[in-house]
This record gives C-alpha cells, sequence and structure tokens, in this order.
C-alpha cells in the first residue's frame, strides 16, 4: 500500500512494513511549481480549500495515487480536515494519528501501536525502523550543528534540507548521502554575524521571502517543524522520540522548548508562519507575550513580489531584533 503522512507522524513505522510511505508535507515543500498542484484540484472543491498547503496536499494525494493517509491530531499547522474528509471520499483510506492530550509515554505507545495494527505492521519492527534511520538523522544533525554554529548555509537550503529527510523515498542511505553531500557543499558565506532566526509554525516556502531575508542580513538557524518531525534524540524506542516531541502538545510546550531554543542557538527574533493571519491570532498572541525576543508573523498563503508594505514590516522588525541584540 502506498501511505502519505503528514507530520509529526512517526514515518518510521513504515520503513520495514512492506507500505511505501511518501511525506506529504516534504513533497509540498520541495515543489518546484506549487501551480501545477492548484491545477490539479477539482474546480468545485478548489474554491473551498483553506490555504495552498492544504490544496496541495490534496493535488498530491490523487497525483501519487495514494491508498491511505496518516494525519496527526491534533494538527499541528493548517486547516487540513476538510481535505481529509474530500479525499476519503475519494477511497483513501484516513487514520487520524492521536497524540495524548497530555504528554504520556504509554498513551503514545499505545497509539504507536493502533497505526501498526491498523495497517497490519509487526510490531517487532519498529525498533528496527528506527534503526534504518539512524545514519540520516546522524546526518542531519551534523548539518544542523553546522548551522547553529556558523549559520552556513542559506535559509532557503537549510529548510529544505530538513524537509527533504522527512521523504526519503524508501532509500535513506541515499538520503544520508545527499545530506552529507549538503554538508561538504558548506563554504563560509559570511553569516555569521548576521541577525538570526527561528521559525515556528507553518515553514515558509515563498521564494521571494527568503530573498529578502537574504538581502537584509538575516539568516534562519532553526524550524520548530522541521526538527520535530526528525526527532534526533538518543534513545532507539520510536515512542520515546516522538513522547520529546513539543508541536502537538500545545503553546505551553511549545514555549518552554522555544525558551531553550532561543538561548542555545543565540536566536534574535522568531518568525511565526501562518496560513492567513486571522488563523493565527491565537499563537501570535502567545509567542508575542511570553518570548523573549520580537516575533514576525508570515502568511505563507501569499505568493509572489514581496510587496513596499511587507518589506518596510519586514525591515522594522529586524531592526527591533538588532536593537535588542547590538
Amino acid at each position: 500500500m502506498k501511505v502519505g503522512v503528514v507530520p509529526p507522524v512517526p514515518t518510521e513505522v513504515f520503513t520495514r512494513s512492506g507500505h511505501l510511505a511518501v511525506n506529504l508535507w516534504s513533497s509540498f515543500y520541495e515543489c518546484e511549481d506549487r501551480s501545477s498542484l492548484e491545477r490539479e484540484i477539482p474546480f468545485p472543491f478548489r474554491e473551498d480549500v483553506p490555504s495552498p498547503w492544504a490544496g496541495g496536499l490534496y493535488a498530491l494525494a490523487l497525483r501519487e495515487r495514494l491508498e491511505g493517509l496518516v494525519l496527526p491530531r491534533p494538527c499541528p499547522f493548517g486547516i487540513l480536515e476538510p481535505v481529509a474528509k474530500a479525499l476519503e471520499r475519494e477511497g483513501i483510506r484516513v487514520f487520524r494519528f492521536q497524540y495524548p492530550l497530555l504528554r504520556n509515554l504509554s498513551r503514545l505507545r499505545e497509539e504507536i501501536g493502533r497505526l501498526c495494527e491498523a495497517f497490519g505492521i509487526p510490531p517487532e519492527r519498529l525498533n528496527e525502523g528506527v534503526q534504518d534511520w539512524s545514519g540520516l538523522r546522524l546526518s542531519l544533525k551534523r548539518l544542523d550543528g553546522i548551522q547553529v554554529r556558523n549559520a552556513a548555509f542559506p535559509s532557503l537550503g537549510y529548510l529544505r534540507a530538513l524537509a527533504a529527510a522527512m521523504n526519503p523515498g524508501g532509500d535513506l542511505d541515499a538520503a544520508r548521502r545527499d545530506t552529507e553531500a549538503r554538508i561538504l557543499e558548506y563554504d563560509s558565506l559570511g553569516q555569521e554575524r548576521w541577525t538570526r532566526l527561528g521559525v515556528v509554525g507553518v515553514t515558509p516556502y515563498r521564494p521571494e521571502f527568503f530573498a529578502l531575508l537574504e538581502k537584509l542580513r538575516a539568516v534562519i538557524v532553526y524550524d520548530e517543524l522541521g526538527l520535530d518531525a526528525n526527532p534526533m534524540g538518543a534513545s532507539q524506542e520510536l515512542s520515546a522520540l516522538y513522547h520529546n516531541c513539543s508541536l502537538p502538545y500545545g503553546l505551553k510546550r511549545r514555549g518552554s522548548r522555544l525558551e531553550k531554543e532561543i538561548r542555545e542557538r543565540r536566536i534574535h527574533g522568531l518568525l511565526l508562519g501562518v496560513e492567513a493571519i486571522s488563523g493565527g491570532r491565537r499563537d501570535e498572541g502567545f509567542f508575542r507575550s511570553t518570548m523573549p525576543v520580537p516575533l514576525f508573523a508570515v502568511e505563507t498563503c501569499r505568493s509572489g513580489e514581496m510587496s513596499g508594505s511587507e518589506t518596510r514590516l519586514l525591515q522594522h522588525f529586524l531592526s527591533r531584533c538588532a536593537a535588542r541584540n547590538p
């Protein structure tokens, strides 16, 4: 069976299962022509799609001829339930992976077991699947460490590396080699003294936004979704790895994680990615009031060249970051 997954669902479950897993967020993020995905959505439904990402998920599910789909609940980014119901009407089996409302290792272990049972996966193969991923995750940890220490990679290159590692296409060794190749391409870009930013929420994917960040001498050194969907802990137990993720567990848990990352990664400001400003007010209010650095909300539904007002707002945000971190 070909199964689509949406992070932070534990993709490792499918590694030795006989199923082929496709990470749909990764496929969407790496897509060079997202407008082609929009054209593949049937017109009546296209008008009701809540965001480019939600529409991309729908189009990719049909393009990939998926037989199954696994969604996290609560879903930490994007309004995907209408898309899930539409795909069910297309005959795709949808499994909703339910994270415990409060972090509980035993309950999470039970939910992973329920996922295995639903797709006929022998539970004894889980740890073997985690071990299969260990080489790729080790390489990704090296790449992330270089970005933290030296701001070595362009922001979009760093984010794409995290997205690509979620979706190895069944060949984990090839994915590891690709990550190592990115590391070998490391060359000082002179970004060490640039404004250091972290991303929370939906990872931005608008190329023009990253071009402006570079022009304004700002670089991304943390991506909440990219790192939570690539757990790099020392444990070889799948449930323990995802138990340490923060995204599914609400704002307070995410805030605690972010405060730690801000200190350790020397982050000067946060970018909050939202599908639309109107839908991200709660998260924006929480992070703006609790985080020790300035925050800038980025609407991922926008496309094309940055407008004059967008440019001025981003410049003002970065000047605030610089004023707090001379």
